[in-house]
């Protein structure tokens, strides 16, 4: 009977990312529904769900960052599976997950994110992305909503959202740690850098390393590229003509798949450095297929919370079509996914905390929010970013092409 339900709810959660796709749409799920919810997205208020709370998760299923987004949804997922209800005051209440696709798209995010608003949430867990958590920030304020931003490490998304909170850490403070690395210990001098035009966290971070490394003494090449370009050989073979030493790209997952992959046809000696957006398992598998060396940043080290690690990992060997689907055929945890799940149990503590399903007492109760998740200790600084001192830097080559963290390299 087990076996026939843990089937039933993976069956349940692929159809529940494959459904939210129009900026009209949220589904809600929780940890032991049997049907998904549609909600259409007119402007009207949610009646109240006795014993029920709201948690939205304003995340890409679509669009660039899908790949991602969906990682980070199952980390927000197995934590629902695994915290299913929160007290609140003497009341133990069931957690009810909404979803709304922004489709990677900040043209769209603010109807998704009004549509969230408008479906009665509490809080909201998101998102992937800061140029479409930037754009929802306005719409989330001016609510009262709350955000816990799980991996997106933009400035811009906590200054400009006062009810934002972040996970990870900021732009400049991997790109610092990111340039420092690559030229004091890698001893790279020359550095080609592939950044998508139009995307501000890709343009910021592609700055920020240039400005740190430039101040040490390196030289940096950068191109910028459109988005949905597929071939990037001829950027690798300008990178190699131009005696660059590694290649810096700050890019979604699905252009650092083919940028990687696409080395090897050219049997490049580059090294390939991302930020913590490519601590993933679709990184590795294409590092794998090309022979490349590959470093990276990160805020997840495996190990800080051994109960999330074996959890996880037996939960996607119960789900193994969910696996398949959305973490790319195996159980590698990634950054983004570790990250849904502290923002996951921050937002659960901060309600336990108020004791109130109300958005500004929840807000008030984040700002004190201290524990170990699975990203290592986390409370947040009068900015409401995570206080974090150093990136784990973390590399994959050749023969074991697994993450093997090499230093904890400080800001």
């Amino acid at each position: 009977m087990k076996r026939i339900v843990s089937v039933l709810l993976a069956a349940l959660m692929l159809l529940t990312f494959s459904s939210c796709r129009s900026a009209d749409k949220t589904v809600e799920i929780t940890a032991d529904d049997t049907s998904a919810q549609a909600v259409n997205g007119e402007t009207t208020t949610q009646p109240p769900q006795e014993n029920v709370i709201k948690i939205g998760v304003f995340q890409p299923q679509s669009g660039d960052d899908r790949l991602s987004g969906k990682q980070e949804i199952l980390g927000i997922m197995y934590a629902n599976q695994s915290t299913p209800t929160v007290k609140i005051g003497e009341k133990e209440v069931k957690v009810k997950l909404i979803y709304g696709d922004n489709e990677s798209s900040p043209e769209k995010a603010k109807a998704i994110a009004k549509v969230l608003v408008d479906a009665g949430v509490s809080a909201v867990i998101g998102s992937y992305g800061s140029d479409v958590s930037t754009e929802a920030a306005e719409v989330f304020s001016a609510a009262g909503v709350p955000v816990v931003a799980a991996s997106c490490t933009g400035e811009a998304v906590t200054e400009k959202g006062d009810t934002y909170y972040r996970i990870g850490y900021t732009d400049p403070s991997q790109a610092k740690a990111l340039a420092s690395y690559t030229a004091k210990r890698l001893g790279i001098k020359k550095v080609y850098i592939l950044a998508t035009l139009g995307n501000s966290a890709s343009q910021g971070l592609s700055l920020y390393f240039r400005e740190a490394f430039e101040a040490l003494g390196g030289t940096v090449l950068t191109e910028n590229f459109l988005p949905g370009t597929t071939d990037f050989s001829d950027s690798l073979k300008k990178a190699e003509k131009n005696e660059c030493e590694a290649v810096f790209a700050p890019v979604s997952l699905v252009y650092a798949e083919k940028i990687i992959e696409q080395s090897a046809q050219l049997d490049s000696v580059l090294t390939f450095i991302g930020d913590s957006g490519w601590d993933s398992n679709v990184v590795l598998k294409a590092a794998e297929k090309a022979g490349a060396t590959v470093y990276i940043s990160s805020y997840y080290q495996p190990g800080a919370d051994e109960k999330f690690e074996s959890g996880i990992k037996t939960w996607f060997a119960s789900n193994t079509a969910l696996m398949n689907n959305n973490n790319n055929g195996d159980d590698t945890v990634s950054a983004a996914c570790a990250a849904g799940f502290d923002a996951y149990q921050a937002v659960v503590r901060a309600i336990a905390k108020a004791k109130s399903a109300e958005r500004q007492d929840i807000a008030k109760a984040l700002k004190s929010v201290s524990f170990t998740g699975a990203c290592s200790e986390l409370k947040f600084s009068g900015s409401r970013n995570a206080v974090r001192s150093f990136a784990y830097i973390k590399t994959a080559n050749e023969p074991d092409y697994g993450w093997t963290t090499v230093a904890e390299q400080k800001f």
